[in-house]
């Protein structure tokens, strides 16, 4: 299965405009290898607050589209990532 970008700033379906979401990513190493390889998106620690902030606000429209398309276990997944990506950075 081909991976997602799972990040959302500027889309209903695709939160960077700069990848496109196709399937929800497997594993942290399969999305973290989309994210950054082939979304070209640095997992800097300010992009990756404002991730896990916009995903566990249930009262966002594009945090509800994303739990509408992809589920609300995937979307606890996808924060896990970027709290994951997040403890590396600072690790």
């Amino acid at each position: 299965m081909q991976a997602a970008c799972m990040s959302v700033t500027s889309g209903l379906v695709s939160f960077d405009e700069r990848c496109s979401v196709q399937g929800p990513c497997e594993s942290y190493e399969e999305w973290k290898q989309f994210i950054t390889g082939d979304c070209g998106i640095s997992l800097r620690p300010e992009y990756v607050a404002e991730r896990v902030a916009a995903l566990s606000n249930d009262k966002d429209p594009m945090t509800a589209r994303f739990v509408e398309l992809y589920g609300d276990a995937y979307r606890k997944r996808t924060i896990q990532w970027f709290e994951r990506a997040g403890a590396e950075l600072s690790g």
